[in-house]
This record gives C-alpha cells, structure tokens and sequence, in this order.
C-alpha cells in the first residue's frame, strides 16, 4: 500500500481519486493546473462540484496540492517577485475553492541567504493577507 502519492489531474482534477484508489494510496497530491506555466486555466464550478462529489464516493481522502515550480517569493527580481505573489493567491483561492488540506510551496531561492528569507517571509506575509479568509495550510518544501 503506498500512503500518499502525487497522481495526474489530467482531464479534470476529479480524476485524481480513481488514479489513487487504483494504487491504495490514501492521500493525494495534485496540481490544481500546469505547474510550469503562470496562466492557469480556471476551474469552473461543474468541475468543482464534480470534484466534491468524486472525492466523498472515495472516502474523502486527505488531498494536497503542490504550487508551481516558477513560484520565487525570495528572488530579489521585482518582476519574478510580482508574479510569484500573484500565483500564490491565485493557487490558495484555487485550492481554497477545492476545499484541499493543504498546499504545498518550495521556499524559493537568493544567492543572499539572509535576503531571500527576509523577501520569502515578506511574500507569504502578502500572500496571506490576500487570503484572509481562507485557512489553507501553507506547507513549506525544504
């Protein structure tokens, strides 16, 4: 049995259940969109709805999404900065709206250590004050 696993979304993140169920795993993680890319195609409330209602046929595993990989709240590029927090909203409120347990982020990197982690706690502090209302775990990848 394989606890969690990262499984494809492709054709519709509801999809995610029976690709896990097919391998016992008991919890996911998925990409809410493509995660080498800054767009995100946006979820519509059918494929929300379905998603509800696929994963309560599943048992209501547990369900983590990974941001993307371009996310980098502690690059001192204002314009890599910019788009970093404006994904991360978007990400959370993505999430947030799939009722998922938590997200997953990497921190992010500086060639100045001290710098990236003063702009990264900087970013998150935006990004969560953007999202407010929403108690989605931020889980930080080491």
């Amino acid at each position: 049995m394989i606890l969690g696993a990262h499984v494809s979304a492709a054709g519709g993140v509801a999809k995610v259940f029976q690709r896990a169920a097919d391998i016992e795993a008991e919890c996911v993680q998925l990409f809410t969109r493509a995660p080498g890319q800054w767009g995100a195609k946006p979820l519509t409330e059918a494929g929300v709805l379905e998603f509800y209602e696929t994963r309560a046929q599943f048992g209501q595993p547990q369900v983590f999404a990974h941001d993307i990989y371009l996310t980098n709240l502690a690059s001192s590029d204002p314009e890599v900065r910019k788009r970093s927090l404006q994904s991360l909203v978007t990400e959370i409120e993505r999430c947030t709206w799939l009722k998922l347990d938590g997200l997953v982020c990497h921190l992010g990197s500086n060639p100045d250590e001290a710098e990236g982690l003063r702009l990264l706690a900087d970013g998150l502090g935006q990004a969560l004050q953007a999202t407010e209302a929403s108690s989605l775990p931020i889980l930080m990848e080491t």
